[in-house]
C-alpha cells in the first residue's frame, strides 16, 4: 500500500505522522526525569508543547490525543480516570484550539500568535479545571489548590510551546 492510499480517511503517511507525534508525546511524558514532572498535583508536562501541532494540520489532534491516552496509562494513582478525563479534556481543548487558530492565525500579540495565547489561556483555565477535579478526588485536596497548580504548570509549558512551535512553523512546513 502506498502513502496515497487511504486507511479510513487517513493516508499511510498521515497514520505514520500521527503515530510519530503520539510516540514523541509519550516519550516526553513518561521517560525519567520528565515523568516526575508529568503527573500529580504539580505538573509541567513538557509534551503539552505538542498541543500546537494540530493548528497546522488537524491529523495531529489524533496524535496528541493518542499520546495523552497512552501516557495516562502510566499515571499511577489516577490511571483509569486520567485515561478517560485527561484524554477527553485533551481532545476537546485541541478541537477548540484548532478553531481558535483558524480564526486568529494571522494576528499577533508581540511575539505570540493570538490563537496560541488564547489557546494557552483557555486550556490552562478551563481545560485544567477538569484535571483539577480529577486530582481533587484522588488526592483529597482542595479544588482551587489543584486547579491553581496544574493551571500554572500548563500555562508555563504552553507559553514556551507557543514560542517554539510558532518559530518551528516558520522554518518547517508543519501543514504537510
Amino acid at each position: 500500500m502506498n502513502s496515497t492510499r487511504s486507511a479510513g480517511h487517513f493516508s499511510v503517511t498521515d497514520l505514520a505522522k500521527i503515530g510519530l507525534v503520539a510516540a514523541i508525546y509519550v516519550v516526553l511524558t513518561v521517560l525519567p526525569p520528565l515523568n516526575n514532572l508529568s503527573y500529580g498535583p504539580i505538573q509541567f508536562r513538557l509534551s503539552e508543547i505538542l498541543n500546537f501541532l494540530p493548528f497546522y494540520h488537524k491529523r495531529y489532534i489524533w496524535g496528541v490525543t493518542l499520546g495523552c491516552f497512552i501516557s495516562n496509562l502510566f499515571s499511577s494513582n489516577v490511571a483509569i480516570v486520567d485515561m478517560i478525563v485527561g484524554t477527553a479534556q485533551t481532545l476537546i481543548c485541541l478541537l477548540i484550539g484548532v478553531w481558535l487558530f483558524d480564526r486568529f492565525k494571522k494576528t499577533y500579540f508581540g511575539p505570540f500568535n493570538k490563537a496560541f495565547v488564547y489557546f494557552a489561556l483557555f486550556d490552562s483555565i478551563v481545560g485544567m479545571a477538569a484535571i483539577a477535579a480529577e486530582l481533587m478526588l484522588v488526592y483529597k485536596s482542595p479544588f482551587l489548590m489543584m486547579w491553581g497548580t496544574v493551571a500554572a504548570g500548563e500555562f508555563v509549558v504552553l507559553i514556551v510551546g507557543a514560542l517554539l512551535i510558532d518559530q518551528l512553523g516558520k522554518r518547517i512546513d508543519l501543514t504537510k
